[in-house]
């Protein structure tokens, strides 16, 4: 019987920190981080046991280009469909975290949408 994982998913820009900040929330330093250079490509899963009593499973995403949000916006939708069965992400997951790197002045109209459409 598989265990009922906690499912999270990270979603930002490139460099906005996604994979760091997952080592710091989780105390941990497993995770690979750039400096500034991209490392996560397509979805990467981590599953941890026992965080505060719960069981744990992260996916960390790519880092999402605002010219090529509908693309990668497909692409989460078909990686939950495939990993959950279900195409609707409120069904799945229990958290979407959307990285925002503070130094940035930019935050687009288009990642506002990409949210809103992700999380319905």
């Amino acid at each position: 019987m598989e265990k009922n994982y906690a499912n999270v998913m990270m979603i930002g820009k490139t460099g906005a920190g996604k994979s760091s900040f997952l080592n710091y929330l989780l105390d941990i330093d497993e995770i690979p981080t750039g400096k500034g250079e991209p490392v996560t490509q397509g979805f990467n899963k981590y599953e941890f046991e026992n965080v505060n009593g719960l069981p744990l499973r992260v996916y960390d995403s790519k880092g999402l280009e605002v010219e090529d949000l509908v693309h990668i916006k497909s692409d989460i939708i078909n990686y939950i469909k495939t990993s959950c069965g279900n195409s609707n992400p409120t069904q799945w997951l229990h958290s979407i975290f959307y990285c925002v790197n503070v130094k940035s002045a930019r935050f687009h109209d288009e990642e506002i949408r990409f949210i809103n459409e992700i999380c319905g």
